[in-house]
């Protein structure tokens, strides 16, 4: 520990620029060498989202720029690292206007296909307005989703999440599965996935968020299957680890894990998910995930009840935030 920090002590100036709410207990480690910052104003309630959108849809992205980042000496930073975020061409404008000397990055944590479309904004348009900027603005883009990499010339690095530390959550239940997320067209597989868990004796809780029609059709299957609201990141990981399993479902298409995964890495959890690249990953090991489609149904009780296998903190370290940004300084070195 004393001769990494000794290593960041000479290192340059590093900005993480994320949405509101990012755990920004993360920067601690890296002392001076890093910031961490808001781009926009808090905007967790409906109200301050719809004004925040407004205001970018109208190019007076100043209105919500967080006053944090306004008092930032944005030209004293070597490198400067945008989290993925509505309207992303005008904070890379942002940032450029302030600084023309630094390394730029955008961190894409979604598939552009699952970029979507929200009041005043089209996140198709956008991401196609962001391609072609990135020779008039210097930057790079980076991806988790392999196929998106290929297909639009970006940097690979894998899917991080914000690790919360001395979160100790008791499992209830063992053979208990958890699903949490937006429908996003999942709910019939589901509906399937919770009929073969009950037939095996297990106990699966999915909750559900709406899609723009907000509804969620559970008619039959209220046991399992419940309507729920967005939930702040440390709740429902709460409500997620207090259950033997997580189930991940990606949608068609998507060539890079969700957070699910590395969760169940993180914190000790078994994994039940569709995602059959996943056996690539160094984090995989057959006694702590199951997958859909190649492992046996027949199995599924006896696997959620064997104890979990270890994975090393090294291997851990690549999905946190101090794997990314240690990622980053290769990259400047």
């Amino acid at each position: 520990m004393v001769r990494r920090k000794m290593e960041l002590h000479n290192m340059d100036k590093i900005l993480v620029l994320t949405t509101p709410g990012y755990q920004k207990d993360q920067e601690s480690r890296w002392g001076d060498s890093v910031s961490v910052c808001s781009m926009y104003r808090n905007n967790r309630s409906m109200l301050c989202r719809l004004r925040l959108r407004a205001a970018l849809c109208l190019r007076h992205e100043n209105w919500e720029i967080s006053k944090e980042l306004r008092n930032l000496d944005l030209n004293s930073y070597d490198m400067v690292i945008i989290s993925q975020v509505i309207y992303p061409e005008l904070i890379i404008k942002y940032v450029r206007e302030r600084n023309n000397h630094c390394k730029l990055y955008y961190w894409m944590w979604d598939s552009v296909a699952f970029t979507g479309n929200a009041l005043f904004y089209n996140g198709k348009k956008h991401w196609e307005n962001l391609i072609k900027l990135r020779n008039q603005y210097d930057f790079e883009i980076l991806s988790f989703d392999k196929s998106d990499c290929e297909k639009y010339n970006l940097i690979f690095h894998n899917q991080i999440i914000p690790i919360i530390k001395d979160l100790d959550v008791k499992i209830c239940d063992k053979q208990s599965i958890y699903f949490c997320g937006y429908d996003k067209g999942r709910v019939s597989l589901l509906k399937e996935l919770g009929r073969i868990f009950l037939s095996l004796g297990l106990k699966p809780h999915f909750d559900i968020v709406p899609g723009k029609d907000g509804y969620v059709d559970n008619k039959g299957y209220e046991s399992y299957i419940h309507k729920c609201g967005r939930k702040s990141y440390l709740d429902f990981l709460t409500s997620e680890l207090s259950h033997g399993a997580i189930l991940e479902v990606v949608q068609s298409g998507q060539h890079g894990i969700t957070w699910r995964p590395i969760e169940a890495a993180v914190y000790r959890r078994k994994l039940i998910t569709n995602f059959k690249e996943i056996k690539n990953y160094d984090f995989y090991n057959p006694h702590n995930v199951f997958i859909i489609g190649e492992d046996n149904y027949n199995d599924l009780a006896s696997f959620l009840s064997s104890e979990f296998h270890e994975i090393s903190p090294e291997i851990i370290n690549h999905y946190n935030f101090d794997g990314w940004l240690d990622f980053f300084m290769r990259k400047k070195g």
